[in-house]
């Protein structure tokens, strides 16, 4: 690595630029460890050096600027921007859909995902067709991975319509409550 190089114009190219992204890299994988994101595979697929040294952390005015004083100024400021890939990856983690219509919504559901399943949720159908449900599963699947376990929970009619799409029983649902009941 260039240890003692200067950057005098943007964008950064070669050997000084090989050597930033080898610093945001190492600087990225501490603060992920730092603030252990909800969801950090989203969060790591959201990184991308190129783009931080790009337009995030130099400008013409700051330069000339020698690569240690440019690795001081990396560390600081890539923790706030981690910390926005976390929050634009917990967005993308959670997502409400819902089928339109002229009076408003007709259909949808709540989809979530951690590391080891995608979770699906609220499914509704304002006018009872099972195609909802259907269409919840196939949604879940194709936003987020179809390589997860697809997970739920339903009761009554909702839980008879994920039986015949595939769905089974595992266990019963329990809601865990504090001491004081709140």
């Amino acid at each position: 690595m260039v240890s003692h190089g200067v950057i005098e114009t943007l964008p950064v190219t070669g050997e000084l630029r090989a050597a930033l992204v080898e610093i945001a890299n190492r600087v990225f994988e501490r603060v992920v460890d730092r603030i252990e994101p909800e969801n950090e595979s989203l969060t790591r697929k959201l990184w991308d050096p190129d783009d931080y040294i790009d337009n995030h952390v130099f400008q013409e005015g700051m330069l000339p600027m020698n690569l240690d004083y440019a690795d001081y100024l990396i560390d600081p400021f890539l923790v706030q921007h981690v910390v926005d890939l976390a929050v634009k990856a917990d967005r993308r983690a959670e997502l409400h859909y819902g089928r339109s219509t002229s009076g408003g919504f007709d259909a949808g559901c709540i989809v979530n995902r951690s590391p080891e399943a995608v979770g699906i949720s609220n499914i509704f159908s304002l006018t009872g067709t099972p195609q909802a449900f259907r269409d919840a599963v196939s949604l879940a699947t194709v936003a987020f991975s179809p390589d997860l376990p697809l997970v739920g929970y339903d009761s009554s009619a909702a839980l008879d319509e994920m039986t015949k799409l595939g769905f089974r029983t595992v266990g019963e649902l329990r809601i865990w409550l504090s001491d004081n009941g709140s």
